[in-house]
């Protein structure tokens, strides 16, 4: 691996180009997209100099922070600042050449048809939660682990810097806040960060996967083990003792969190929002359907209250939402929604009481006229339907005419959006201008699909 090869003037801008398909928070500097365009190249040029002569120094990142419910404290997300953006996503590309045929980073998807072809071998599984993950990995520890696998110091140097720079809040007025560093942890938020915690726990996934004894699976910082009851005491207490030990992990493990349970026939067990059952029929978990049910109730609140005029009494607003919450979208390639998440559920009953619960709500509203049909069908997209798309014809989804492709989207139904859902005057527009305006509207909507299942998983 080499390192300049990497920070070439042509990759710096690739990739600007490839973070730009998101929507660029403004970081702590208050340099937003718009402003960043007009003087890209001077920026490029200064990454380009800035890393070749090792001066390179990240700006402190923004804090936001991000609420997962009512019983948690917020988690502290940190944003990058543009430029700093477009070197940690060259970083990561390292990062991802260097481990791809190392590390392990099984999806969800795989993890759950895993278990719920290993449930029916044991008669015992457990569960161990790491508390704070991010949070308390250990800096020595990580650079120690990296070195192992890349002999560039250059990179080991930027990513220290990267994991130690401070996060801080926009309206710190403190000098001596902004002038500490960030000692222990990694920030969340920041694109390497998914990567610097698989590559942390890397050997210990090594050691326990494909055991003779156990099966074991590891997604972010949850761990769900199955063994044979007489020997999980001592599996479980060799794996906590592992992890905890201040020379291999530093980390702790959130015993309230923790879980311990046999497996009987007519049991089942509950793990990244999915329930398996002893024959391996796979469903959802009973306060995944709940917090969602929840959600889709809050739609209807907001429309009904919301003071903003771009909602109070826009019908199509309305519909937008209830259509994305429903079918998800797809977005440079990637798929987004809940039905997407749960598409392994054997069952199809869950999501046709979702199609009931739509009418039923349309109907406590008061909407009907406008969003049922004559024989009281809610007149847009259904859950059922979505299910059956993406768990049939998953492979071609990115084509759907069922579920919306946004990387499809021709200038004109930008256009149409905009005016109709959002409500904009966007008459003297010009295309970037349209573009622009319609990227940030997406983004804000994938994230709030995102939303949904905050809590599930990473």
């Amino acid at each position: 691996m080499n390192f300049n090869t990497y920070f070439t003037k042509k990759n710096i801008n690739k990739s600007y180009e490839e973070i730009k398909k998101g929507r660029l928070t403004t970081g702590i500097d208050r340099i937003s997209r718009r402003k960043f365009e007009k003087n890209k190249q001077a920026y490029f040029d200064i990454i380009y100099r800035k890393i070749n002569n090792n001066s390179y120094k990240f700006t402190k990142y923004k804090q936001i922070l991000a609420i997962k419910d009512e019983y948690n404290k917020p988690r502290i997300i940190s944003i990058p600042t543009i430029r700093d953006k477009i070197v940690l996503n060259i970083i990561r590309q390292i990062l991802d050449d260097t481990y791809k045929n190392i590390i392990r980073n099984d999806s969800v998807s795989n993890i759950i048809k895993k278990i719920a072809i290993d449930i029916k071998n044991y008669d015992y599984c457990f569960t161990l939660d790491i508390s704070n993950f991010y949070g308390m990995i250990n800096h020595n520890i990580l650079m120690h682990k990296l070195r192992n696998n890349t002999k560039s110091n250059k990179l080991h140097n930027i990513i220290d810097l990267a994991i130690t720079t401070q996060t801080v809040n926009i309206e710190a007025s403190s000098k001596k806040e902004f002038d500490l560093i960030n000692d222990i942890g990694i920030p969340q938020g920041v694109s390497i960060s998914n990567l610097l915690a698989n590559i942390y726990l890397m050997d210990f996934d090594d050691k326990h996967y494909n055991h003779t004894q156990y099966s074991y699976f590891r997604y972010v910082d949850d761990i769900i083990v199955f063994c044979h009851k007489n020997k999980s005491k001592a599996i479980r207490q060799k794996m906590i003792n592992e992890l905890t030990n201040n020379r291999t992990y530093a980390l702790k493990i959130n015993a309230k969190k923790c879980t311990y349970n046999e497996i009987f026939k007519n049991t089942f067990i509950e793990f990244l929002g999915y329930r398996i059952y002893y024959n391996s029929c796979i469903s959802i978990k009973d306060m995944s359907i709940k917090k969602f049910e929840k959600s889709l109730e809050k739609i209807f609140h907001d429309y009904i209250n919301s003071k903003e005029k771009h909602i109070k009494g826009n019908k199509e607003y309305l519909k937008w939402k209830l259509n994305l919450k429903i079918t998800g979208c797809v977005r440079n390639n990637i798929q987004y929604g809940w039905v997407k998440y749960y598409k392994l559920c054997d069952k199809d009953e869950v999501f046709y009481k979702l199609d009931w619960l739509i009418v039923n709500l349309i109907k406590r509203f008061k909407l009907g006229k406008f969003l049922l049909s004559g024989n009281n069908k809610y007149i847009g997209k259904k859950f059922s339907k979505t299910y059956y798309e993406i768990k049939h014809n998953n492979s071609s989804l990115t084509n759907s005419k069922y579920i919306p492709n946004i990387d499809n989207y021709s200038i004109e139904k930008k256009c149409n959006i905009l005016s109709s859902v959002c409500k904009r005057k966007i008459d003297t527009w010009s295309h970037n201008q349209i573009n622009y305006e319609f990227d940030k509207f997406i983004f804000k909507s994938i994230r709030e699909l995102e939303q949904d299942l905050q809590g599930i998983y990473g």
